[in-house]
């Protein structure tokens, strides 16, 4: 995936004023694409958009498959509502192309969407309508993807023997190929084993992080990075929790650190000192492209014109790309600028030793509208699953920015103890209860809470935690 944006950069490098703008846009189309492969919302977003402009440029209809990823972009936002329209228009033009195929996953994405917003019987009946159509033009990855969907669906809706028996159907057909989309498949079987409380959970899921850990140690120039693997990391949250309800604490706070480890590895991956690796020539050129964006950024701040604001931004994103490509051709050819190997995972026993009866570790991690605690002394460890009023990660992300501000602009004890309420009951309160004994304490937070001043958190009144 890498490579490919180092090939489009190439193609870039001939387009000239002969150039047709219906060219342009595929061109864009597809960057777009690869960026969205690799999971880099902003700039497949822009090229999508951008897309879509050069088509506008010359009068022609939008492209139905670029509204399609456009559409597919806003959901992975929760932008559901802009999703739902893009989706929607897309699918007129392919019903006006008669394209069968598209028409098929066009009705799955819409199942999606409604799956997300809660909206089983509509879901069910996209997800139906997908299956139809697929199975009119005997494509068997749109076949497979319409059982997927509907798994899912029944899975939501309750009815988890026929969520598994549909999961079971896709698992057969995509198990003859191994790539990131079998991956999403044994994601959904796993969880169906689940959901009818099947151990067969545990060995799929196992299979799951046994190959997104093969795939990145043996990938190297279009390995999996950081913003692929946040497809999966969500995941070993996931058979965490299962290992905490069934009473394995051990297996789960170790699957937490795994694939806390694999997100912060990836991302040191990324930061590689080039300059110590590269020739002297490779490095400059790398670090002028940078300059030149940093100066477009502070540029595309300082205007107001629209017209102008555009075409900065455009400026902006080729040079990004440009950017990019030559650090991706450069961890082709230099080894050293490579993804790092797996490490050794610290495990419970590894931390206990280094604890003693005055200090303790307090981990945290999120799952769908699940928070999960770990509280670590030197010969024991308390785990506390709490519900919270949605999906977790994102509530506790607005929590933490909503009462930074209010710190930030000096609000009263009083308003500062209104905002601070759910933080310090969801976070404190639970797992500090008769640990007096406690002088010090290592908080390793989840990403979503990783900016918040725990030693700002009181209770109702104002006492600090480790008072």
């Amino acid at each position: 995936l890498d490579q490919a944006l180092v090939f489009y950069m190439k193609n870039l490098e001939f387009v000239d004023e002969n150039t047709s703008n219906e060219r342009l846009s595929w061109l864009y189309n597809n960057i777009g694409l690869a960026y969205a492969y690799l999971n880099d919302v902003k700039n497949s977003l822009d090229y999508f958009e951008r897309s879509l402009e050069f088509r506008r440029k010359q009068g022609l209809d939008p492209e139905p498959i670029n509204l399609s990823n456009i559409a597919t972009v806003y959901r992975n936002l929760g932008e559901l509502e802009l999703a739902e329209n893009f989706f929607r228009d897309a699918l007129k033009g392919f019903e006006k192309a008669k394209d069968t195929s598209w028409i098929a996953s066009t009705n799955e994405f819409l199942a999606l969407v409604k799956l997300d917003k809660n909206e089983l019987d509509k879901a069910e009946e996209y997800g139906l309508k997908a299956l139809d159509y697929a199975s009119r033009v005997h494509h068997t990855k749109d076949r497979n993807s319409a059982w997927r969907t509907l798994s899912k669906i029944y899975r939501k809706k309750g009815d988890f023997e026929r969520s598994l028996e549909l999961i079971k159907k896709a698992y057969r057909a995509d198990s003859k190929e191994i790539n990131l989309r079998f991956m999403g498949t044994l994601i959904d079987l796993s969880k169906a084993f689940r959901s009818v409380g099947s151990d067969s959970a545990f060995y799929y899921a196992n299979q799951v992080l046994g190959y997104v850990e093969g795939v990145r140690e043996n990938i190297y120039g279009d390995y999996l990075q950081t913003q692929l693997f946040r497809s999966y990391a969500s995941f070993y949250t996931n058979v965490a929790l299962w290992n905490l309800e069934e009473g394995n604490e051990e297996k789960a706070f170790n699957l937490i650190e795994r694939g806390k480890s694999r997100a912060l590895l990836d991302q040191l991956s990324l930061n590689t000192p080039i300059s110590e690796v590269l020739q002297e020539e490779e490095a400059i050129k790398i670090f002028e492209k940078s300059k030149r964006i940093d100066h477009l950024y502070r540029q595309l701040e300082a205007v107001e014109d629209a017209s102008e604001r555009r075409n900065l931004k455009n400026e902006l994103l080729d040079e990004e790309l440009q950017h990019r490509a030559l650090l991706n051709a450069a961890k082709v050819k230099y080894p050293q600028l490579r993804v790092f190997q797996n490490p050794e995972i610290s495990t419970l026993n590894d931390v206990q030793v280094r604890l003693d009866k005055n200090s303790a570790v307090l981990e945290f991690a999120t799952i769908d509208d699940k928070l999960i605690s770990f509280w670590i002394s030197n010969n024991s460890i308390d785990t506390n699953i709490q519900k919270l009023p949605g999906k977790a990660s994102k509530i506790l992300l607005e929590e933490v920015k909503d009462f930074r501000e209010a710190i930030q602009s000096k609000k009263t004890l009083p308003e500062l103890l209104a905002q601070n309420k759910n933080l310090y009951n969801w976070l404190i309160k639970p797992v500090f209860e008769n640990k007096n004994h406690i002088s010090e304490v290592v908080i390793v937070p989840d990403i979503s809470i990783s900016y918040l001043p725990f030693e700002a958190l009181i209770d109702e009144n104002g006492k600090k935690y480790w008072q």
